[in-house]
């Protein structure tokens, strides 16, 4: 039972991470068409929850700096089995588009032409999760889609999802006119330091980031990333609670056989660390099935259709390393702060004799044994 509580908590480090770790990439996204600068509502939580008005898109585009202006729309919609469904929408003829690589199919056309739906490009994991290819039908909430292409970008939350037009996104997100985010390439780099002081001082109710540093700048995976260790310490002390009890117990059972020790010759340090080591494999055992829990957890999610592109985790060193060092922790604190007996009590010799059965042992405090 040690083991399996253990197993639990480091199992919740790993999905939560690995899950955090996931959202920076979903936020990388963003900075994936090539734009230079990336415009969002200010004190939205998430991108998703950002809201500006075209007018702004379009008065971004007529300064002489600006190159080119991309709007883009990310919502959600439910898609035959799948409930929660990733949709994108971009307009056809601006850059963010081109990213999305079509490897089948044509890409998103400029009309919707065609009586069987509106057009639509899957990405490649969605189209093998539903079974779905060119010229298939997909029904989305505001109606019958048609697939005219596939695409891939390399990312899980984009292949999972969908491109639609961006009128239709803002139909199905009930956001007319509006945008989720403003995707800007610049004429010149060099002058972007200008244009960001430009573009505040007309609009004070947008955030301006560059496309590299947008994810460390989302306050979503600032709250995700302290709650994971905030799991983790809670995974500490609950943790170590346990290990202390068996240990604490395993102690008690055993106070002859630590006494024959001590009347052997074992020093109170061997001792010690004979009781460390039990304690680390105990912990360790658990923080190893843990991991495999926590690991199999997050690649089952990923794949399920309802869940799929939502919740994909990313694996890397750092979220083990911070996986053991937890299970480190609780071998460590679970050890080392098993109560003592008083200095003096039951001397080794005493202690020896009982355990040769002289005397009625006496269970005591824990160390008495071999103090």
């Amino acid at each position: 039972m040690t083991v399996v509580g253990i197993a639990m908590g480091i199992a919740a480090i790993v999905a939560l991470r690995a899950t955090a770790d996931g959202l920076t990439n979903y936020y990388a996204l963003f900075g994936g068409s090539g734009a230079d600068l990336l415009i969002t509502q200010e004190d939205s939580v998430d991108v998703v929850f950002s809201a500006i008005k075209e007018e702004v898109g379009q008065e971004l585009a007529r300064l002489p700096e600006v190159e080119s202006v991309a709007g883009m729309l990310v919502t959600l919609a439910s898609v035959e089995e799948v409930p929660y469904f990733i949709l994108f929408g971009y307009a056809p003829h601006e850059f963010a588009i081109q990213h999305f690589k079509i490897v089948e199919g044509e890409g998103l056309p400029t009309r919707s032409v065609g009586r069987r739906g509106k057009p639509l490009v899957l990405g490649k994991m969605a189209a093998q999760n539903l079974e779905k290819g060119i010229g298939d039908t997909l029904n989305l909430l505001e109606g019958t889609y048609r697939i005219v292409g596939i695409y891939e970008t390399g990312k899980p939350v984009e292949e999972s999802g969908a491109v639609i037009s961006l009128q239709e996104a803002q139909a199905i997100a009930g956001k007319l006119r509006q945008v989720n985010a403003y995707q800007v390439k610049l004429r010149d780099l060099s002058q972007m330091q200008w244009l960001r002081q430009r573009i505040q001082r007309r609009f004070p109710n947008l955030t301006l980031s560059t496309s590299a540093d947008f994810a460390d700048e989302q306050e979503m995976l600032a709250y995700m990333r302290g709650f994971t260790w905030a799991v983790s310490l809670l995974a500490v002390l609950i943790g170590g609670v346990g290990v202390m009890n068996t240990m604490l117990m395993s102690v008690f059972e055993r106070t002859r056989e630590i006494g024959v020790l001590r009347a052997l010759g074992w020093r109170k340090g061997r001792v010690l660390m004979m009781i460390l080591k039990e304690s680390l494999l105990l912990s360790s055992l658990g923080g190893v099935v843990g991991i495999g829990v926590g690991t199999g957890a997050v690649r089952a999610l990923a794949y399920m259709p309802a869940t799929m592109g939502l919740l994909s985790g990313t694996f890397s060193g750092d979220l083990f390393l911070q996986a053991l060092t937890v299970t480190f922790a609780l071998g460590v604190v679970g050890s080392s702060t098993l109560p003592g007996a008083p200095r003096g009590y039951c001397p080794w010799r005493r202690c020896a004799m009982r355990a040769e059965g002289y005397a009625p042992a006496r269970r005591t405090s824990v160390l008495a044994g071999w103090r």
